[in-house]
C-alpha cells in the first residue's frame, strides 16, 4: 500500500519520484529533530545531571565505587538510552543523506 502522503500522477499508477522525495525528507527530518530533542531532555534529566556531575569529581572519577548502586543504574540506563538516540539519529541522517543524493540523481537523469 502506498502511503497517503505520497503524491500520486495522474493516472494513480506512478509516484511523482521528486514530491515523493520531498515527503520523505521531511519527514525524516522531523524525525530527526525529534530525535536530537529527546537526546537533550535526555542529558538535561536533574537525577542524571546531579550523578553524572558526581562521577566526574575527582575523588569518585578514582573510586566509583562512591556511587551508590542506584546511582550507578542511572548512569547506566541513562546512557544506554543515549547510546540508542544517537544511533537511531545517526540512522535517520544516513536516510537523509542517501534520499538526498537519490533525489539530485533522479533529477538530473529526468533532464536528459
Amino acid at each position: 500500500m502506498i502511503h497517503p502522503a505520497l503524491p500520486l500522477t495522474h493516472n494513480s499508477r506512478h509516484l511523482d519520484l521528486r514530491k515523493a522525495y520531498v515527503v520523505l525528507l521531511s519527514s525524516l527530518t522531523n524525525t530527526l529533530a525529534n530525535l536530537l530533542e529527546r537526546e537533550a531532555a535526555e542529558s538535561s534529566h536533574s537525577a542524571f545531571r546531579s550523578v553524572l556531575e558526581k562521577r566526574e569529581r575527582t575523588d569518585v572519577a578514582e573510586d566509583q565505587d562512591l556511587l551508590t548502586r542506584p546511582e550507578k543504574e542511572l548512569l547506566q540506563e541513562s546512557e544506554e538510552r543515549m547510546m540508542r538516540l544517537t544511533a537511531a539519529a545517526g540512522r535517520v541522517d544516513e536516510a537523509v543523506f542517501v534520499l538526498r543524493d537519490l533525489g539530485v540523481s533522479s533529477q538530473s537523469h529526468s533532464q536528459y
